[in-house]
């Protein structure tokens, strides 16, 4: 019996060394591409940083990261919980029809971000609308898990994110507010979101600029004008990424109006002549075949007849959709606000602006520490909300 001990234990050792060994020695990684993130590096080693644990934490992030056949070890446990019956992965809800669909919960966000975010946008969309007296539109992106509720595992219950759009609303009063939640619903029985990604498709974004078209006041391209063509049939996504269980890829789908364009990729020089990049379908990323990816600044020329400019601050959910908003004006500057580094206020003198439009995936606009860049130079000038009247009279009052 203690012969045996001793050989379970040393075949135990035996395998640890094995598969450390790999790690530590093995081809080492930079990034993961089934995962589609960064992968963690070989930390760097002091006194210091083994005295306060920071080494022992990173170097085991480090094994773990750079483990052998990683990949096939994190798809054998996926598909063990999957036959355990369970439905939600990695914070990732296993739902009907093929579909991975992101959780959400309250310790994801913080509260004071949310509210930070808040108040910095209606600043500015007052600001448009006030001061300078621009057709201002704001939109949120609801994510699958508030619209495809007929995709939802069974007892599942998604975290309500809806609140923001009301507490901007309430701040942003100049400004209108157009309700994307309620024309996507009316087709949530339609391929209106990639299963395996987190973005919507082509055809949800037409949904969304045939909404958008009512408040910006214009006439929306009728989809039956334009060439659909599929580009891609085997798309897995960043929510795929998550899960690593490979069911029905996604199609890519293109709606061209025809429009004329030139693209100007952050006021380089470098342009283009098509809003679609083909050479992103050969890379992990295919939803960056829409304008490329993401860029600090885009100005899209166009053949439009209207001779008006649309001031856009987007995040990724735009690129799939500004191919319909080129049908309808002659310039649009598209701004990041997560790479864009210039004064975005200093945009109201520089361009002939006419509308301007905000459309932000609500959950990403909650997590987004980059929104103090619309944050008022003069925090003496802006307008106190609610909250802070409260908090202002409290302090009066001892």
């Amino acid at each position: 019996m203690k012969k045996l001990s001793v050989s379970i234990i040393c075949t135990f050792l035996a395998v640890i060394i094995f598969f450390t060994s790999f790690s530590v020695f093995g081809k080492k990684r930079d990034f993961s591409v089934d995962e589609n993130r960064a992968l963690m590096t070989m930390p760097s080693i002091s006194l210091d940083t083994v005295l306060d644990g920071s080494f022992q934490h990173d170097f085991e992030e480090y094994l773990s990261d750079q483990f052998e056949w990683r990949s096939t070890f994190v798809n054998i446990k996926t598909n063990i919980m999957l036959a355990l019956g369970k439905k939600e992965i990695n914070n990732v809800y296993i739902g009907a029809d093929d579909y991975f669909i992101e959780k959400y919960s309250a310790p994801d966000f913080d509260s004071e971000t949310v509210k930070y975010n808040e108040k910095n946008l209606a600043y500015f969309l007052n600001y448009a609308a006030d001061d300078y007296e621009f057709n201002t539109v704001f939109a949120f992106v609801p994510s699958k898990h508030a619209v495809l509720k007929k995709e939802m595992p069974k007892n599942a219950i998604p975290y309500d994110t809806s609140y923001v759009a009301g507490d901007v609303k309430k701040k942003a009063k100049s400004a209108e507010f157009c309700d994307l939640y309620s024309v996507l619903k009316k087709h949530d029985g339609e391929y209106i979101y990639y299963k395996t990604d987190h973005h919507w498709t082509s055809l949800g974004a037409y949904y969304a600029y045939t909404s958008l078209a009512d408040s910006l006041g214009f006439e929306p391209v009728s989809i039956d004008d334009c060439k659909k063509k599929d580009v891609a049939n085997d798309f897995f996504g960043s929510t795929f990424d998550k899960v690593q269980i490979k069911k029905s890829p996604d199609t890519i789908t293109v709606y061209d109006t025809g429009a004329k364009v030139t693209v100007d990729y952050n006021g380089e020089g470098e342009t283009a002549k098509s809003l679609f990049s083909p050479d992103m379908l050969g890379e992990k990323s295919k939803y960056d075949f829409f304008l490329g990816g993401n860029f600090a600044r885009v100005d899209i020329t166009t053949d439009c007849n209207e001779d008006n400019t649309l001031l856009l601050l987007k995040d990724s959910y735009a690129n799939s959709l500004v191919p319909f908003l080129c049908k309808n004006y002659t310039h649009i500057i598209m701004i990041d606000v997560r790479y864009f580094a210039d004064d975005v206020y200093e945009l109201f003198e520089a361009e002939d602006i006419d509308d301007v439009l905000v459309l932000y995936n609500t959950e990403k606009f909650m997590n987004d520490e980059n929104m103090d860049m619309l944050e008022p130079e003069e925090e003496g000038d802006e307008e106190l909300d609610e909250d802070d009247l409260f908090v202002l009279e409290n302090e009066q009052n001892g």
